[in-house]
Order: C-alpha cells, then sequence, then structure tokens
C-alpha cells in the first residue's frame, strides 16, 4: 500500500478527513497536515518531505481549492500535476467532493467525483477508483465532459416547442434527491416521445455519467443493452460471460447508479 499525501483547503476539511479515513481502511497512509505538524513545527520542511516520499498525492478538490490563494495548496496541486504529467504517471489522485469546472490543463485526468452521493455509493466510488488505477487506454482532449451514450437516434436540427415536457422530465428524474427515479413518456403512437426523450438525453449530457438507450422489445435485447453498458463503463470486462456480466451491471445499478 502507499503513503498517500492529501492536499485541501480549509473549506474541505470535512471531506479530507473523511477520505484520509477511507484511505486507512485500504491500507495506505494519509498525511493530513493538521494532523502530523503540532505548534512551532515547520510547515514548509514536513510539505517538502512528506510530498517528495508520496506514492500519491491525492487532491481534494472544490472551486475553493482551485481558487485558493494559499501558497502551500497552490504547490501542492502544481507539483503533483507536473510530476503526474511528466515521470510519474498517475502521481496525481483527483477527487472532486464539489461541482466545479477543472482548469483544461488537468481536465483529462482520471479522477473520482464524489459530490451530490450518499454516503455509501460515494464509499464505494471512491474505493473502486483507489483499487483501478489503469492508465488510461484513451486521453480525451481538455473539454467539458460529457455522458457516454449509444443512443442511436439523432435530435432533428429544428427541434423546438417541447420546452414544458423536457422540464417535467427534468423535474420527474430528479426526485429523492436525484437518486433512483423511473419516469414514463407516455402519448399516443406518433407524437415524438422517443424524439423528446433524446432530446432530453442530449441536452443534459453534462449531467451524467451515461445515457443509454436499453430495448425493450425482448427480455434478451434488455440484457445484451445492459452488459454492453456494464463493459463501456467498466463494471464488467469485455470478455465476461453474459451471467455474471449482468448480474455485476446489476448490482453496481442498485448501489452506484
Amino acid at each position: 500500500m502507499a503513503d498517500i499525501f492529501v492536499s485541501y483547503t480549509k473549506s474541505d476539511r470535512d471531506w479530507a478527513f473523511w477520505l484520509a479515513a477511507e484511505l486507512k481502511e485500504l491500507g495506505h497512509a494519509p498525511h493530513i497536515h493538521e494532523w502530523e505538524i503540532h505548534a512551532g513545527d515547520d510547515i514548509y520542511a514536513w510539505m517538502e518531505a512528506r510530498h517528495d516520499a508520496a506514492g500519491h498525492v491525492l487532491c481534494v478538490v472544490s472551486d475553493d481549492y482551485l481558487k485558493e490563494t494559499n501558497f502551500y495548496s497552490q504547490l501542492e496541486r502544481r507539483a503533483a500535476l507536473w510530476q503526474a504529467a511528466g515521470k510519474r504517471p498517475g502521481f496525481a489522485l483527483p477527487v472532486v467532493v464539489k461541482p466545479c469546472r477543472l482548469p483544461t490543463l488537468s481536465d483529462h485526468y482520471r479522477r473520482c467525483e464524489l459530490f451530490g452521493m450518499p454516503e455509501d455509493a460515494a464509499r464505494l466510488r471512491f474505493r473502486e477508483f483507489m483499487q483501478n488505477r489503469e492508465a488510461p487506454e484513451t486521453v480525451a482532449f481538455p473539454r467539458q465532459v460529457f455522458a457516454v451514450s449509444n443512443i442511436p437516434i439523432r435530435v432533428p436540427t429544428h427541434f423546438m416547442g417541447r420546452d414544458d415536457a423536457l422540464a417535467a422530465i427534468e423535474a420527474g428524474l430528479g426526485r429523492y434527491d436525484g437518486r433512483v427515479a423511473i419516469t414514463a413518456l407516455h402519448g399516443l403512437r406518433g407524437v415524438g416521445k422517443t424524439v423528446l426523450a433524446t432530446a432530453y438525453a442530449e441536452l443534459h449530457r453534462v449531467d451524467y455519467r451515461a445515457t443509454w438507450w436499453i430495448r425493450a422489445q425482448s427480455e434478451s435485447a434488455m440484457r445484451a443493452d445492459l452488459v454492453a453498458l456494464g463493459v463501456r463503463l467498466r463494471w464488467a470486462p469485455p470478455d465476461e460471460k453474459e451471467e455474471p456480466a449482468l448480474a455485476s451491471v446489476m448490482e453496481r445499478l442498485r448501489h452506484a447508479g
């Protein structure tokens, strides 16, 4: 297991302490300056020694952290990213705890987003992030992050006039503090239910990890599309048999969806 330097700003202290406790549970050795520096100690010397010896630097990311004027926080983050971009891939571990826009120089790094989640789901996602630090297969050009999607149709160029219906879908899916919700579109055949659902998914791709089209005409089609979702989100290996892959996907949807 690894020595992990935890970099954070004071407004995210509670998150930093919670993450450090989780790291301990996973067998790592987290280093929090408020836990180790005593009155009269040399803060810079402690930071330099711990940062240099760390196997990873976990950055507790929020707008406050990114805009922090404190010299130490800025130095910790930039040094970690510089090392990760050069000779130590995976050295920086960004954990986003509040909605924020990452700078384009670091937006492409693999990160863990925990905001807006119940504690059990956040714990599961963080532990999986720490246990699967493999290098990404591809690195996307820095840009706004969109949900992965398999939706097979396109929204017409001049789609308009359905704002109330789109707002109703958003309200339906936003119930229960954004946790699992089912919203059914109903109406006569040909009134545009499919296009409306597609338009909502396209409009809100920045709000979800995945917008996934599941064919409900048959059980076999539903199973195949659910397994494909699991493979795309790396919840199941691409060569796994359907039954265990489907079980993995359903379990993840139950706890992390």
